[in-house]
């Protein structure tokens, strides 16, 4: 975002990463078989896309499944740019973001569902 200050440190990514992951997972506390369901289409979406992302990159397939982002300077390998561009973003940020969107969608959707029903007390 263009009016938040940049922050450079090494390991940046990877802290990103462990945050997007952690806060992913703080949704097992409280609603495990709905984190459960999201990780899973998470999975089922993404590990299709990473394995395009693999041919496309080793292919030089010139679609954007092996485009670099604008001003890349990460690694210049094979391997290091499929982790950094393709492996890392589909399988840990997309996940994430899949599980943190599903969660708020479906406490909405419960919050409106369930908006004046009472539980029955416990006998």
């Amino acid at each position: 975002m263009g009016f938040l200050p940049q922050l450079k440190f090494p390991g940046r990514m990877f802290v990103g990463y462990l945050l997007m992951a952690l806060a992913a997972t703080v949704i097992t506390l409280g609603w495990s078989a709905l984190f459960k369901v999201l990780v899973a289409y998470g999975y089922a979406a993404r590990i299709p896309v990473a394995i395009v992302m693999f041919f496309a990159l080793r292919g030089h397939w010139g679609t954007h499944y092996d485009a670099l982002p604008p001003h890349y300077s990460g690694p210049t390998s094979f391997f290091g740019q499929y982790m950094v561009i393709a492996f890392l973003p589909q399988m840990v940020t997309w996940i994430a973001f899949t599980v943190l969107v599903g969660a708020l969608v479906g406490t909405i959707v419960t919050a409106l569902v369930c908006r004046g029903k009472t539980t029955p007390a416990a006998p």
